[in-house]
């Protein structure tokens, strides 16, 4: 028995969900309704198809000109441009002037498969896109007839042998507006753009896949300049290799309280306390002193700009700016509810694969509180976790303490799933308030029990022993 064979695509995260790829030599039909990425997929393929594994690419549109599909797509970064230059991807428009079309007996499609054939042979090409197919036949009435056309161009796909994708609108049901495409197509792909509470969200199912398995389930994407990015929500197993060494975690006096050595590398550190208490703070020292150890950190703040963290850190004798312009930092700020969660988790996905940080500081992961419920906050949190550490990177967490007060407690409920956890928070005295620190768990590092005192002055940040104190009448224990 022939296994069935499969064309990578080189779309960020689809050749996984389809496990390798599309049905080669066969019709994959994509549908959905507009503005959601088909044409923006489609061109996807066969551009990626002509540069990254040497299979050129036919693609017919019968909706908009070779030049306004050139300059839609002049931005996008994932060859383009290049690929019509080297003429290994050609574009062909094909388009009816329905104002002086006649429909008058039985029509068939024997002119326009002669010419596709013809265009097919003449650069070789491994992969053909129609887009949009449903365009080709708006204009004809006669149901019985189109419906065998249209069978008889998915048939001619698989005589020729190439690789196909065919865009179509969604109709008024749940498929398309003839519906036979979805029925005839080897693979069927359904595209969404939904709005959510005002927030954009784009999804990607594989409704089909004869011969394969397949991911079943929706998929968050996301269209930019590279491409399109889709981040399959399963979780990652658990096989992450344990790095054994260390790095500092830019306080000297919490390095001590761990053993003298810092967290794990490669681990997940969680830094708690209420507002002012300095988790921000601890998080960015660990960014800055391992930066000047050559390390590459990605900054995600979900509350300050740029100008601001830079500004802040300075006034207690942190200077992250040179290592922001000699590229070993990278900020990353952004309101958390301009995009849905599972877009960020697909943002976050796409920054790490293209910087490649050694840490990874998320500033304060309790901003998502007002984007989703807890059960979907803690499902982010842990398939970021899952993915940041599976590539070995550290990732270091911000987190208000919850109005109840209670120290030992997160609003996100993430607490349970960290390798370390540090808690920070506030002792009146009758001199006025002293910062408390202290490790309430480190996943085999051996850590102090005691308390320290965490002062942050014009010299910098620093955890010293916590002298005995006079506590304030009435004030907190």
């Amino acid at each position: 028995m022939n296994k069935l064979q499969k064309t990578t695509t080189g779309i960020s995260g689809l050749d996984e969900i389809l496990n390798g790829g599309l049905p080669r030599g066969r019709p994959t039909l994509i549908f959905g309704g507009p503005g959601c990425g088909k044409s923006a997929l489609a061109m996807e393929f066969a551009c990626r198809g002509a540069l990254q594994f040497g299979e050129p690419a036919l693609l017919v549109s019968f909706e908009e000109s070779a030049e306004d599909i050139i300059t839609n797509f002049a931005s996008c970064s994932f060859g383009c441009a290049e690929a019509i230059k080297a003429q290994s991807v050609r574009i062909d428009s094909i388009r009816l002037n329905h104002d002086h079309a006649v429909e008058s007996g039985e029509f068939t499609l024997d002119g326009l498969l002669v010419r596709l054939a013809h265009s097919v042979k003449s650069i070789g090409a491994r992969r053909l896109v129609l887009d949009s197919l449903d365009s080709l036949f708006s204009r004809f009435s006669d149901t019985a007839n189109l419906r065998y056309e249209v069978s008889r161009i998915f048939q001619w796909i698989k005589t020729m042998g190439v690789t196909a994708v065919v865009t179509c609108e969604q109709g008024d049901g749940d498929f398309t507006r003839n519906g036979l495409e979805a029925y005839v197509s080897d693979c069927v792909i359904h595209l969404d753009h939904r709005v959510a509470e005002q927030i954009s969200k784009r999804r990607l199912r594989v409704i089909k896949y004869r011969g394969s398995s397949h991911g079943a389930d929706e998929y968050p994407f996301l269209i930019t300049s590279e491409g399109i990015s889709i981040l399959p929500i399963t979780s990652l197993v658990l096989e992450t290799e344990a790095p054994t060494d260390f790095l500092s975690t830019g306080v000297d006096g919490l390095d001590r309280m761990l053993a003298g050595k810092g967290y794990y590398r490669g681990s997940t550190v969680l830094i708690s306390g209420a507002a002012g208490t300095g988790k921000s703070t601890l998080a960015a020292c660990l960014g800055a002193r391992n930066c000047q150890n050559g390390d590459r950190c990605l900054y995600l703040s979900f509350e300050e700009s740029t100008s601001q963290i830079v500004r802040n850190l300075r006034s207690i004798g942190i200077d992250i700016d040179p290592h922001i312009r000699k590229g070993l930092l990278r900020m990353e700020p952004i309101r958390p509810c301009n995009f849905g969660l599972e877009e960020h988790l697909v943002r976050v996905h796409a920054i790490v694969e293209s910087f490649k940080p050694d840490i990874v500081i998320i500033d304060p992961i309790t901003s998502f509180s007002g984007v989703g419920n807890r059960q979907n906050i803690k499902s982010l949190l842990l398939r970021v976790i899952d993915f940041i550490k599976a590539k070995g990177i550290t990732v270091a967490m911000s987190s208000l303490t919850p109005g109840s007060g209670t120290s030992e407690e997160t609003e996100t409920e993430v607490s349970s799933i960290v390798d370390t956890w540090i808690i920070i928070r506030f002792k009146r005295t009758q001199a006025g308030r002293r910062r408390q620190i202290y490790v309430h768990k480190a996943r085999g590092i051996g850590h102090t029990q005691t308390m320290g005192e965490l002062v942050l002055s014009d010299a910098g940040v620093a955890v010293k022993p916590f002298a005995p104190i006079t506590e304030a009448a009435g004030g907190a224990k």
